[in-house]
């Protein structure tokens, strides 16, 4: 991600299923909620067609872009943030994490792709350490971005509906490029459990293209 994109996100001023703006946080242990609030974002975020971004430095009264502080951008460890996400999800969630000055201010963004053929699941149950036992994070539960840019645990069966037919969609679009690859004699690149599932497919397309065409 290059400086010019980051400064076309700060430009669009507007959240949705795709983009979260936040004023930004010390990775620190005082913040520890605010930690895995991150977390359940970003996981929510691999859930959403085309994945999106976390974009810390943007007030969130008008959301202009006003930077971190020094604090906040060196606390930032990529390392650690990513550990605690996968830590706390499967299967693991694709995060880049940019640190980038513009104008003289520091803006940091997350960001995540969108999941490869399985939706994330949270592994963890996680409570707020603030008195009033908030749910952070839910084990077994599946986060969602809304319309709205606000982040859910799925529950209507549209959402779900929507989800399952975005996996299956993608890993049917697996299929196509294995079945294209043993046509044009490329090796077929699978994932295991893509291999496993549409094993019977595969090898009779490359049966098909060895008896038709007489390759050994």
């Amino acid at each position: 991600m290059t400086n010019d994109d980051i400064v076309r996100l700060l430009a669009l001023r507007s959240e949705g299923p795709n983009l979260d703006y936040k004023a930004g946080f010390e990775w620190s242990r005082a913040n520890r909620d605010l930690k895995y609030e991150l977390v359940r974002d970003l996981m929510a975020l691999a859930n959403t067609k085309d994945g999106g971004r976390v974009v810390f430095g943007v007030r969130d009264a008008d959301l202009a872009f006003v930077g971190v502080s020094i604090e906040v951008f060196e606390s930032i460890d990529p390392t650690d943030l990513l550990a605690m996400v996968h830590d706390n999800a499967a299967p693991k969630v694709k995060c880049a994490v940019y640190k980038r000055e513009i104008d003289g201010r520091g803006v940091i963004v997350f960001d995540v792709a969108e999941f490869e053929d399985t939706p994330i699941i949270c592994t963890n149950g996680i409570v707020s350490i603030d008195g009033s036992r908030r749910v952070i994070l839910r084990q077994a539960a599946i986060y969602i971005r809304t319309a709205a840019g606000s982040t859910e645990e799925i529950s209507a069966p549209d959402e779900m509906r929507s989800l399952i037919e975005r996996a299956v969609r993608r890993k049917s679009n697996e299929l196509l490029k294995s079945v294209s690859d043993i046509l044009t004699g490329r090796p077929a690149q699978l994932t295991t459990d893509a291999a496993a599932l549409y094993a019977p497919e595969i090898g009779g397309a490359d049966e098909f293209f060895r008896a038709s065409f007489g390759q050994s």
